[in-house]
Order: C-alpha cells, then sequence, then structure tokens
C-alpha cells in the first residue's frame, strides 16, 4: 500500500514537471521585445552588400550614397562614412554610430570598407558581414561638376571620382551638420512601402549569402565582436530601452521580421531551431511518453 502512494505521487510530480516543461517551451516560441530586438539584423549589425554595391555604381555623390546606405541598413543608428587617400585611389569605410555621438569612438564599429584603387573596386564587409568580400573593375566618370555656395562661390562637392583621381578634397568623414538630415531622411523612408520592399530584399540577400557562403556566412552571422556584445548588453538591460521597444514595434524592422511569415536565413544561422524528434525522444526516455514538447522559435 506505501509503494503505490510512492508511486502515485511519482506520476504526480512527473505530470507537474512535464508541464513546466512545456509552460517554458511556450514561453520560448513567444519571445519578447527584447529579445526580437537583440537577435535581429540591424542590431547585429547586418547589412545588405549587394545593395550597397548598387548604389556605389548608381551615383558618384557621397552624399546619396550615405543617404542610400542608411536606408539599406535596418539598425537603431546612423551609418557614417569617412575616407582616406591611398595608392591610386581612395579607402571609405562606413561604421555604425553605436554610441550615437556624432564622432568615431572605439564603442563605434565598423560594417564594411570599399577599396576603390587602379580601376578595381574592393567592397569588403566587417564584423558579422565579414563573410563578404567582391571585387569587379571600375572605370570613373570624368566630367567636372560643380555646386554653387554663397560664401565660396564653386566648390567640388564630394564625389567618388574626385576622390578618385585624387582632386578636391583633403579626406573626408560625414559632416555632423548632416546627422540630422541623415535622420530626418531616414525616418521618412522608414515609413513608407518603400522600408517594406527593401527589408524584403534584405531578407533575400540573405538568403543568396547562405546558399552562396553557407558556413561562412552562418558563423559570420552567430558571432558578435566585444563592441557589438557589449552595446546589445549594455541596451537590454536599461529598463528605460526596454519599455521604450514597446511603443517603438509598430514599423519597426526587427518586429516586422519577427512577425513575417517568411522563412529568413538569417533568424536560422542566428538561432537554429531545434530537432523536435530528439525533443520528444529525450522526453520519452524521462517517462513523459504522453507529452511533446514544441520546437524552438529561431529569431
Amino acid at each position: 500500500m506505501h509503494r503505490r502512494r510512492n508511486s502515485q505521487g511519482y506520476l504526480l510530480v512527473a505530470g507537474l514537471t512535464a508541464t513546466s516543461m512545456l509552460s517554458g517551451c511556450d514561453k520560448s516560441s513567444k519571445p519578447t521585445d527584447t529579445v526580437q530586438w537583440s537577435t535581429a539584423p540591424g542590431t547585429k549589425g547586418l547589412i545588405n552588400l549587394d545593395a550597397v554595391k548598387q548604389a556605389f555604381n548608381k551615383d558618384p555623390d557621397v552624399a546619396k550614397f550615405e543617404d542610400r546606405v542608411n536606408e539599406i541598413f535596418e539598425g537603431d543608428n546612423l551609418v557614417t562614412c569617412g575616407s582616406k587617400i591611398i595608392d591610386g585611389g581612395f579607402l571609405l569605410t562606413a561604421t555604425e554610430d553605436l554610441d550615437a555621438d556624432g564622432k568615431l569612438s572605439p564603442k563605434d564599429e565598423e560594417l564594411f570598407t570599399l577599396t576603390v584603387a587602379k580601376g578595381r573596386a574592393t567592397l569588403q564587409g566587417k564584423g558579422v558581414n565579414s563573410y563578404y568580400e567582391e571585387s569587379w573593375p571600375y572605370d570613373p566618370p570624368k566630367k567636372e561638376e560643380y555646386t554653387r555656395s554663397r560664401s565660396s562661390g564653386y566648390y567640388h562637392r564630394p564625389y567618388f571620382h574626385y576622390w578618385y583621381w585624387g582632386r578636391g578634397w583633403g579626406g573626408y568623414y560625414t559632416p555632423r551638420s548632416r546627422y540630422d538630415s541623415m535622420s530626418l531622411h531616414r525616418r521618412g523612408f522608414r515609413s513608407s512601402s518603400a522600408y517594406s520592399s527593401q527589408i524584403n530584399n534584405n531578407m533575400g540577400f540573405e538568403k543568396r549569402m547562405d546558399s552562396k557562403h553557407g558556413s561562412g556566412f552562418r558563423n559570420s552571422v552567430r558571432t558578435d565582436s566585444p563592441v557589438r556584445s557589449s552595446y546589445i548588453k549594455q541596451k537590454t538591460s536599461d529598463p528605460a530601452f526596454r519599455e521604450s521597444l514597446k511603443t517603438r514595434k509598430g514599423g519597426a524592422a526587427w518586429s516586422t521580421r519577427a512577425t513575417s511569415t517568411k522563412s529568413s536565413s538569417f533568424r536560422s544561422a542566428v538561432n537554429p531551431p531545434k530537432s523536435t524528434r530528439s525533443v520528444s525522444s529525450s522526453s520519452r526516455s524521462r517517462g513523459f511518453g504522453g507529452f511533446r514538447s514544441s520546437s524552438g522559435f529561431g529569431i
């Protein structure tokens, strides 16, 4: 009789444990806003570099290039550009301003470099984008273009071909005076239907990169640099920021991604779905044959 009560007690504890496990799985299948944000491509620093290449080839105007890069990028912070002269051309570096202070600092992270010299352009991803490298012939236009300035008459705007030919410049970094206009431009873009199309294009890019680079792509997007890791940790540990995600959720790329019914190569790479078969087998081995655990939700 005593043995039977112990057996019944074991079954009750086992049932409660299984219910608790299922409850935990249910919660994991509905990640919080913080989890959705922290594992989103933009937060991780991923950018559609095929679209960046197209933007560079399309227009020699650096300001327009900067605006387009910030349309492509899904993160919270602005992407700024800096350049320097190298032998036979120039080197441009695009950096995410992670601490939003309007200047380069050790807290910021490079997203890509663009080397343009001696008839070739090479686009090299940095950080989470380090799997990417593309090189192609570059033949810059040679026409002279001027813009009138009220204070100094005619002057050269920052055009890529001026940099290439080494004329009219002494290096470049995104002017602090452009921050407000860049922010306004991006805000307007993100409230338009064009942004949804851009997110879809970015997802297509990720699928192509997963197919082309395989483990190189997947290993790269799973790895955060110390700077990126510190940024995400600092943000997600701030109660005010976590609360702000609730009001910023509508229209945000990370939220759109999380609720999208389309498959995402980035989502699968960052957090591969668990095997339902292995979880069920494990549950049966523990004596919970009457229960099945749901698979994890990859963001």
